[in-house]
């Protein structure tokens, strides 16, 4: 529709309309335009509500970071000495399927994102599938 509307604005942008009148699109195109606009502000607002949800559910910024990501992705975050910078992280997602160990890390650094630069000082992770995670739990039981 809009490719369309696109087309015959440049069509017409050349022919020169008397004085007193004037040209606008309208129909199913205004209500597209309309509904682009009101998109541009409610889905920002959107994933700003799911954030801060996921973060007073977790009480976690580094968790809601990673579930941001992987949403459906287990995360257990330790903050092994106390002080907000020594993390100890256990992330188990499907999306880890088929991802060399390198390729998982830099997903979740990607998902920490400037916090590695700025307030992180240590971050241990551990990036396991479902089967692999499961593999380990059976083999710490035995």
């Amino acid at each position: 529709m809009g490719g369309f509307v696109d087309e015959a604005k440049q069509r017409v942008a050349s022919l020169k309309i008397p004085e007193g009148y004037r040209l606008e699109w309208s129909g199913e195109y205004e209500h597209l335009v309309k509904t682009h606009e009101r998109l541009k502000i409610v889905i920002p607002l959107t994933l700003l509500v799911i954030f801060v949800l996921i973060f007073l559910n977790t009480k976690s910024w580094i968790k809601t970071a990673i579930v941001a990501t992987l949403p459906s992705a287990h995360v257990e975050v330790e903050d092994y000495t106390g002080g907000g910078d020594h993390f100890q992280v256990l992330i188990v997602a499907s999306e880890f399927e088929g991802l060399s160990t390198l390729k998982r890390h830099r997903l979740i650094y990607d998902a920490v994102g400037d916090a590695m630069r700025e307030r992180i000082h240590a971050f241990t992770m551990k990036t396991l599938t479902p089967a692999e995670w499961e593999a380990a739990k059976t083999a710490k039981a035995r």
